[in-house]
């Protein structure tokens, strides 16, 4: 009887101590849940090879046909402003690279869930409207969307 009493306190014992423990990522070191930017995301355009360096930014918002990325720009390139609020069809998407938070195959039996789970980690997660759209615009000197169709 004595060696099931211990079993029994050494089980209890061994729970108590796992029920404190965290396993995975936690709020406090995610980054990207204690500010209001979107994920970070690189997007690697078909063809690739021959476009040079794929556009990496800021995820604005996940559409079921494209992207809005705020893609960041050489700082001394001469730009206006050093981010282009771009839309980029799902048509010339090879694939979406948002780190931590997986990638995005337009094409891939996936991309429902995918596209959500991007959603979630984009900044406007609920979506860009218009009016709002037109404000960021405005506030990075943009007359209109830039957008990659090729």
């Amino acid at each position: 009887m004595i060696p099931f009493r211990l079993t029994v306190v050494f089980l209890g014992a061994l729970l108590a101590s796992i029920a404190g423990c965290h396993f995975g990522p936690q709020i406090e070191s995610l980054e990207t849940a204690r500010r209001p930017e979107g994920v970070e995301v690189t997007v690697h355009l078909t063809g690739g090879e021959s476009t040079g360096s794929p556009p990496r930014g800021e995820l604005l918002d996940v559409r079921r046909e494209s992207i809005l990325v705020n893609v960041w720009r050489e700082p001394d390139a001469g730009y206006a402003s050093p981010r282009l609020v771009t839309l980029i069809d799902n048509r010339f998407i090879d694939y979406v690279d948002a780190g931590l938070f997986g990638r995005l195959d337009p094409d891939g039996r996936s991309a429902e869930a995918d596209r959500a789970r991007l959603r979630r980690v984009s900044r406007f997660p609920q979506g860009l409207a218009p009016d709002l759209l037109e404000d960021l615009l405005k506030a990075q000197g943009q007359e209109s969307l830039a957008i990659l169709a090729e």
